[in-house]
């Protein structure tokens, strides 16, 4: 009985349970996000997520990934996070965030330099990851003027609680484009998109 109860707690939590529905509405959220870079878009919260993961995060997880999207996992989060993952969508699991379509990472916590992870190429750039935040917050002092595709005239931002050596980093890719990164900014029920495309510039405080 013992045994069985132990079993039942290490039982991952559960994911969608209107798969198909939720899925499509998480995945639209996204993808406004992407085509409105800096303006937060609602991403309700579909499931329950595992101990130290954001329900949009959460939800955004279980729409994208699946069997053939290696993601890689920053530090800080919990091992059942990775588990649940895996329960749910089959993502595999990598240690090389250069092998990873999708690399999660916590807005305030470590992060490898972005050039170690995949970049696409001029010929497939569709083949860059895309860097999940956890923890994004909706700074309201401006830290940076975003412009590009989807942005009228120009977006002023924060950092969304991440580091300043971040976004410079960011900035310094803007060069490979079509090559890159895509960014999805989990802040609470909201998230916010930085496509490749788009522009950045940090103020002089930051």
């Amino acid at each position: 009985m013992a045994s069985m109860d132990l079993a039942m707690s290490q039982e991952p939590q559960p994911g969608f349970t209107e798969p198909v529905a939720q899925s499509q509405k998480a995945f639209r959220a996204v993808l406004e996000a992407l085509s409105r870079p800096g303006l937060p878009v609602a991403c309700a919260p579909f499931a329950p997520a595992p101990h130290g993961l954001d329900l949009s995060v959460a939800a955004i997880l279980l729409a994208l990934t699946d069997l053939e999207t290696p993601i890689w996992i920053g530090p800080g989060f919990d091992g059942g996070v990775s588990d649940w993952l895996h329960f749910h969508t089959g993502a595999p699991l990598v240690a090389d965030a250069g092998q990873a379509s999708f690399a999660l990472i916590q807005a305030d916590g470590a992060c490898p330099p972005l050039d170690s992870f995949a970049l696409g190429s001029d010929e497939g750039p569709e083949t860059g990851a895309m860097l999940v935040v956890q923890g994004g917050r909706l700074d309201t002092q401006a830290a940076m003027t975003w412009r590009g595709p989807g942005i009228r005239d120009r977006v002023e931002t924060g950092s969304f609680g991440l580091a300043a050596a971040f976004w410079r980093q960011r900035h310094a890719q803007e060069g490979l484009f079509p090559r890159g990164l895509d960014l999805v900014i989990g802040c609470g029920a909201l998230v916010v998109g930085c496509p490749r495309s788009t522009r950045i510039k940090l103020s002089e405080s930051a």
